[in-house]
């Protein structure tokens, strides 16, 4: 919930976001195929950040996965991008301006 207050109160255009209080247990790629398919997006269009074993399939699966500093090795390996900021810092933050920036759309949030 909080981290949707957050979105809702930058206003960053995200449709979905799943959060530890929205799914108990990580998403599998399956899973992030059926939300994709859901919202219209191709799972090259899905980012998604992990920090731990169990995330590693999901990271493979999506076009951009991000991992922490203080994430397993192996999940940090597999990332497209490791954060500056450790998770729990504003690991999502420092996310979603990257996208933000990638995209141009800086001028939009200032």
């Amino acid at each position: 919930v909080a981290t949707s207050v957050k979105i809702n109160n930058h206003n960053i255009p995200i449709k979905l976001v799943l959060t530890r209080e929205d799914a108990p247990c990580k998403p599998n790629p399956d899973a992030l195929n059926i939300i994709a398919e859901y919202w219209g997006f191709e799972s090259e269009e899905v980012a998604y950040v992990g920090d731990d074993l169990p995330d590693l399939p999901a990271i493979q699966s999506v076009g951009l996965g991000f991992s922490v500093p203080n994430g397993h090795s192996d999940v940090r390996a597999a990332a497209a991008a490791v954060t500056l900021t450790a998770g729990g810092s504003g690991a999502v933050r420092e996310i979603t301006d990257f996208i933000i920036k990638s995209q141009n759309k800086n001028d939009n949030f200032i």
